[in-house]
C-alpha cells in the first residue's frame, strides 16, 4: 500500500482499468508519454511509469454528452437512451466474473444508471487523480499515512457478526494529486456533484439486491390502495412474498400490512400474458413473426465454402505461431524478447478468433421451420407454470421487461377467526403502452423521510402522507429500495 500511495500523489496509476474515455500510457519519469499500453498488457520498465489518458476520442465525446445529460436529467433515464441507440456501454465484450456462481460471462452492452453515475464523478475531468476513496481491507486499510490495522468502532458491521464493511472515505482523507489541464470546468464539475448528491439521498447506504434473479416482479408490482410498490421480503417457507413498501417504510405507522405470494402473483402475470398471446387477433401475428425469426436465423447460416477458406487461414496461423515459439528461445536481449513475445500473444489472439469464426461457419442441417414455430407456441403455452421452476424467475424477469408488464392489487379487510386479515381482492395487469390504472406513487421513499412526515401528520391530522412529502421524483425501476438490480454486479 504505501508503494501505491507514493505513486498516487504523484498521479501515476496504482492498477485498475482506467476510467471510461481514458487509456492507460507509458511515460517516463519527466511525463514524455512513450506509447499507449493494450488492455491486460503489463510491463515494468526502470524510469517509467503508467498514467491514464484522455486519448480515446470517441468515448471522450461520449462521456461529454453524458455530463451535458446528467445536469438535466436523471442517471436511469441517460442509460435508457444509450442503450436504446445502440452505443456499447464500458467494458461490453469483456467477460467479468460472477460472485454468487464463479463462473465468467460477457458483459451486455446495456448501460444502467450506476455506469452513467461512475462517468459522472470522474475526478479526472478536473485534472484531479484520487487514490484511497475506499478502504475494505480484511487486514489492513487505508489511511493519509500508509496502511492502519481495523479498528472495532469503524471497520466491522453493527449487526454483531465480525464481517468487515467497506468505508467510503471523505475527500481531505484520499491521496490526490493535480494533473494537467482540466477537461470541463471544475465549477460546473462541482455543480453536478451536487446534483447527483440530491438524487441519489433516496437510495445511500441501501445494498443492492444479491439475487435479483429471483425477484421478477421488482419494481412491476404496487398496493393500489396507497399506490406505493411492494418490495420483495423472504418467507418463511423459503419462498418470497411482496408486500406494501409504505407499511415497510413507516414501520407500521402508514397502510396495512398488505401482501401476496410472490409465486402466485407471478402466475398471475404470466397468465395475462399467456391470455393475450393466444387471443383471435394476436396469434396470427405471433406465428408470422416466429417464422420470419426462423427465416432469419437459417439464411444466416454460413457456406460450406466460407468454412473452407476458415480452416487454411486456421492452419497458416497455427504454422507462424510455431515458428515465433521457437523464435523466443534464440531472444538475445529483453527487447528481442519482448518484441517477440508481442507478436506470440497477436497471433495466439487471432488464433481464438479464426476457431471461434470456424465453429460457428461449421454447416449445420437444415431446421424443420414449421417444428420450430410449433415448438415455441408450445413453450407459450405453458407460461403460467414456469413459475414454479426456480431457474426460470430470471427469464421471466426479461419478460416483464420486455412487455413493460405491471401489476396493481387491491387489498381489502376479511374477518379471520378473531383478528382481521388483508386480503387481494381485485387486480389489474397492464403490458406495453397500455396506460396504468392509477398513478404510481413518486414521492421519496427513504425512511427518514418517511418518519419525519409522521410527525408532520400528527401536527395535522387528516394530511395524506403524499400531500407531506410532495411529488417529489422517486427512484424508478432498477434503484428500488433492496428490490431489484441497480446494475452489473459482478
Amino acid at each position: 500500500m504505501n508503494s501505491q500511495l507514493a505513486l498516487a500523489r504523484q498521479g501515476y496509476s496504482t492498477g485498475g482499468r482506467p476510467p471510461y474515455g481514458f487509456e492507460r500510457w507509458l511515460v517516463t519519469i519527466d511525463g514524455q508519454e512513450r506509447r499507449k499500453l493494450q488492455p491486460g498488457e503489463h510491463t515494468r520498465l526502470p524510469g517509467r511509469h503508467v498514467v491514464w489518458l484522455p486519448t480515446d476520442e470517441a468515448s471522450l465525446q461520449r462521456t461529454f454528452r453524458i455530463i451535458e445529460m446528467l445536469e438535466t436529467q436523471r442517471a436511469s433515464r441517460v442509460a435508457a437512451i444509450l442503450t436504446a441507440e445502440g452505443i456499447p456501454s464500458p467494458l461490453a465484450g469483456t467477460y467479468r466474473r460472477d460472485k454468487q456462481t464463479g463462473t465468467a460471462r460477457m458483459v451486455s452492452g446495456v448501460w444502467h444508471s450506476n455506469m452513467v453515475t461512475n462517468i459522472g464523478r470522474n475526478k479526472l475531468l478536473v485534472a484531479l487523480k484520487t487514490y484511497g476513496s475506499r478502504s475494505m481491507g480484511d487486514h489492513g486499510r487505508f489511511s493519509p499515512n500508509g496502511p492502519r490495522r481495523l479498528s472495532e468502532d469503524q471497520d466491522y458491521r453493527d449487526d454483531g457478526s465480525e464481517k468487515e464493511k467497506v468505508i467510503l472515505n471523505a475527500d481531505f482523507v484520499t491521496a490526490a494529486a493535480p494533473l494537467a489541464e482540466p477537461l470541463i470546468d471544475p465549477g460546473r464539475f462541482e455543480r453536478l456533484q451536487a446534483i447527483l448528491d440530491e438524487r441519489g439521498q433516496s437510495q445511500r447506504g441501501k445494498p443492492r439486491s444479491r439475487d435479483p434473479d429471483k425477484n421478477p416482479l421488482g419494481a412491476r408490482i404496487f398496493d393500489a390502495n396507497c399506490r406505493w410498490a411492494m418490495y420483495r421480503i423472504p418467507d418463511k417457507t423459503g419462498g418470497f412474498r411482496y408486500k406494501c413498501g409504505c407499511y415497510m417504510q413507516s414501520h407500521g405507522q402508514r397502510c396495512t400490512s398488505n401482501h401476496v405470494d410472490g409465486l402466485q402473483a407471478t402466475r398471475f402475470v404470466l397468465g395475462a400474458i399467456q391470455q393475450k398471446v393466444f387471443g383471435p387477433a394476436f396469434l396470427p401475428r405471433l406465428e408470422a413473426k416466429l417464422r420470419a425469426i426462423a427465416q432469419r436465423d437459417l439464411a444466416s447460416l454460413r457456406s460450406e465454402t466460407s468454412a473452407t477458406s476458415l480452416q487454411a487461414a486456421l492452419a497458416k496461423v497455427t504454422a507462424e505461431l510455431a515458428t515465433v515459439a521457437r523464435n523466443l528461445g534464440f531472444a538475445n536481449n529483453r527487447d528481442e524478447y519482448q518484441a517477440i513475445s508481442q507478436a506470440f500473444n497477436a497471433l495466439t489472439a487471432q488464433k481464438r478468433q479464426l476457431e471461434a469464426e470456424l465453429a460457428d461457419a461449421t454447416p449445420q442441417p437444415r431446421p424443420d421451420l414449421d417444428a420450430q414455430v410449433r415448438d415455441a407456441l408450445v413453450v407459450a403455452g405453458r407460461l403460467r407454470d414456469l413459475a414454479e421452476q426456480p431457474d426460470k424467475l430470471a427469464s421471466i424477469g426479461e419478460l416483464f421487461r420486455g412487455l413493460n408488464a405491471r401489476l396493481f392489487l387491491s387489498f381489502a379487510p376479511v374477518k379471520q377467526k378473531k383478528r382481521e386479515v388483508h386480503r387481494v381482492t381485485s387486480g389489474t395487469v397492464a403490458l406495453g403502452a397500455a396506460p396504468s390504472p392509477l398513478e404510481p406513487y413518486q414521492g421519496p421513499t427513504a425512511r427518514e423521510q418517511i418518519k419525519a412526515s409522521q410527525a408532520a401528520s400528527a401536527a395535522n391530522p387528516g394530511t395524506a402522507l403524499v400531500g407531506l412529502l410532495g411529488n417529489v421524483p422517486s427512484a424508478e425501476e432498477g434503484k428500488s429500495i433492496g428490490n431489484v438490480n441497480r446494475g452489473d454486479w459482478i
